[in-house]
Order: C-alpha cells, then sequence, then structure tokens
C-alpha cells in the first residue's frame, strides 16, 4: 500500500524548494544589480534548503530498509527494485524537463553535434556524481546525483545491519561526516570539491543517515502518549526550529554556522512526524499535497525559467525579481508535473517494470 503523504511535510517540501529557487536567483540574477541591499531579500544561504531534503529522503529510506531487512526476498533483488523505484520516480520528470533546458543550450552554442549530446548524457541520466565526465547543463540536478549515489552505497550495509545501523552506525556516520566536511571546508562543502568522491555525494550520505535516525527516533516517541500540554508544547518547538532554519537561510550569518540549520531541520522533522499526522488534518487537504508534488519539476526547471527570465535584465527591486522567478517556475513546471505524471504512469505499467519489481512471473519449465 502507498504511504498516505502528511500534508505539511509536503508544504515543506515547497518551502525549501522555494527557497532553493530564490537562492539562485541571488546568484544568477540578483547580483548583476550594484549599491542593492539584496541579501537579505534573497535567501542567500537557501541552498540548505537541500539538506532538507536529504534528511527526508533518509527518513523514508529508513521504512524501505526495515521491510527488506524483514523480508524474504532476495538482498541483491531487493536493492535493485528499491533503487529502480527511486530512479523512476524522478525520471520521467527529468527527461520532460531537459528538453528545454538542451534547446536553450544548443541556441546559446549555436548549433548541434553529436558530441554535445554524448556530452550531456551523465547529466540527462543523473550520473553525473559519479565523477563520470560531463557537460553540466541542469547545473541543480547535482543533488538528485549525489542522493541516489548515497542510497546505493548505504542500502546494502544498512540492511546487512539492521537495527544496529538504524540506531547506532547512521547518527555515527551521520555526526563524523558532517564534522569530517566541516573540518575540511569550514562550511558543507562546494559541490564541485572532490575528495574521495564529490563533496555533495558526501552531504547526501550525511544527510540521510541523519535521515534515517529521524525515523528511528520518531518511531521511538510515536509510541508513548503525551498530554494536551506537551502536545502544545512539541508544535510550538518545531515551529520554532522551522521558522530558525528558514531564518539562517536569508540572515548573513557565517557558513561555519550550517550544522547547526541541519541540527535544527532534524529536530523540527522529528517532532513534524510524531505529532503532525495527529494534529495538523487541516493541512492534509489537496492543495498540500498537490503543492509537494510540484516541488520535483519546479525544482528541475528553475534554471531554464531563470537563464530565460535573465536575458530581460529586469529593473526591479530584487524581492520582486525572486517572486517573478517562483511564479514563473511554478507555471512552467505544471505540464511537467502533468506529463510526467502520464509517463510515470505508463512506464509503471510497461512490462520491464512489472519484471524488475517483480510484479510479473517467469515461465514455469
Amino acid at each position: 500500500m502507498k504511504a498516505k503523504r502528511i500534508g505539511e511535510i509536503e508544504i515543506l517540501r515547497f518551502i525549501f524548494c522555494s527557497l532553493v529557487i530564490a537562492f539562485h536567483c541571488n546568484t544568477r540574477i540578483v547580483q548583476q544589480f550594484s549599491g542593492v541591499d539584496y541579501q537579505l531579500l534573497c535567501a542567500p544561504k537557501g541552498y540548505m534548503g537541500v539538506e532538507f531534503f536529504f534528511i527526508l529522503s533518509g527518513y523514508f529510506m529508513a521504512k524501505s530498509i526495515i521491510k527488506i531487512h524483514a523480508g524474504n526476498t532476495p538482498r541483491g533483488t531487493a536493492y535493485l527494485r528499491f533503487l529502480w523505484g527511486k530512479y523512476l520516480a524522478v525520471l520521467p520528470f527529468q527527461l520532460i524537463a531537459f528538453i528545454p533546458i538542451f534547446v536553450k543550450y544548443c541556441v546559446d552554442k549555436k548549433g548541434f553535434t553529436f558530441d554535445m549530446v554524448l556530452r550531456v548524457l551523465p547529466d540527462l541520466f543523473l550520473v553525473q556524481r559519479s565523477g563520470v565526465a560531463y557537460t553540466d547543463i541542469n547545473s541543480v540536478t547535482w543533488y538528485i546525483s549525489a542522493m541516489l549515489i548515497a542510497m546505493a552505497v548505504i542500502l546494502p550495509f544498512a540492511v546487512r545491519l539492521g537495527d544496529l545501523y538504524l540506531k547506532y552506525a547512521a547518527p555515527l556516520i551521520a555526526f563524523l561526516v558532517y564534522g569530517w566536511l566541516m573540518h575540511k571546508n569550514g562550511c558543507m562543502g562546494n559541490i564541485g570539491t572532490w575528495s574521495f568522491g564529490y563533496d555533495c555525494v558526501w552531504r547526501a550520505i550525511a544527510g540521510i543517515n541523519l535521515g534515517i535516525f529521524a525515523n528511528t527516533c520518531a518511531s521511538v516517541l510515536s509510541k508513548y502518549d503525551y498530554s494536551k500540554k506537551e502536545r502544545v508544547f512539541a508544535h510550538i518547538l518545531r515551529y520554532v526550529f522551522f521558522a530558525a532554519a528558514i531564518a539562517y537561510m536569508f540572515f548573513l550569518m557565517p557558513k561555519k554556522y550550517e550544522m547547526w540549520c541541519v541540527v535544527l531541520m532534524f529536530f523540527a522533522l522529528v517532532l513534524t512526524f510524531v505529532f503532525s499526522s495527529k494534529e495538523s488534518k487541516a493541512l492534509n487537504g489537496k492543495f498540500a499535497i498537490f503543492l509537494g508534488q510540484m516541488s520535483l519539476p519546479m525544482y528541475l526547471i528553475q534554471i531554464f525559467v531563470i537563464m530565460i527570465i535573465k536575458n530581460y535584465n529586469l529593473q526591479l527591486a530584487p524581492v520582486w525579481i525572486v517572486l517573478i522567478v517562483i511564479a514563473a517556475v511554478f507555471v512552467t513546471a505544471l505540464p511537467i508535473h502533468f506529463l510526467g505524471n502520464a509517463l510515470l504512469k505508463v512506464w509503471k505499467g510497461s512490462r520491464f517494470n512489472r519484471i524488475v519489481m517483480g510484479l510479473e512471473e517467469p515461465k514455469k519449465a
């Protein structure tokens, strides 16, 4: 059975995706203005929204780890099905969003060659953060590539160790890897920095492991009954944590405090999963779910929209540019959302997918 979505989590997906888009407006459009105090308006640390998605991915991955560990499916087959399911959930939207980006790339290069196609294939199929040579035309997809690679690395160890990994190894790995990155870089690290693999892949490994531990914490806390006062306090606390994390993305605080932003998101997510599904029924409507679903196509198409709007050289206050870009990204992402879901439905029903996912039995001898 498909897991029920929590509306509040979906709204948070949309918010953190919008913060990432605001950050890219900052770096690609707004910084061309001189003498404008844009910093507090354009989420100069909005890139930290990606850490929220890493932690959230780890949270849901933990459920699959538990299921695979307890199941009878051969481990190699279970790993393949898990990774294929994650890849398939993204690929239709990526392929559709990539078309206008590649057309824009060809127009900018004033031509089209077979070599250009070969060079963008790693970017297209989200394997660029493996280290293979490629042309980066949709630079934001580093996050998805790093996440998929990190999941492929983590999954066998997590399933093999089971409870030991969920409760002990996951938080230890997150703590050590985040500490190593902060010590080496003074921050989470540049997405293009290579240290026995890209730093962004190590960020994904740390964030996903932290999310796995968040699932463990939430599972334990959910077993207890809480008084009305305790529930109210938990709600206030998680809103304060999220507000503080988001505030950090807007203010000009040093990058050395990035780790505290991650910690705030971790505790806020744990509290949200423990209390939100019961108390926040008003937020579980279809519109909230729709906003969460829009976060992926918005993330994938944002660079194309930013490149187009940048050409107009809008002489507006930075905050208006950010709002225009987010609105334009949302509208542009709508056809990607509907076409991607239609393509996903076709692919899920294909014979190849049924065979991979074990939904079609082989012929009996």
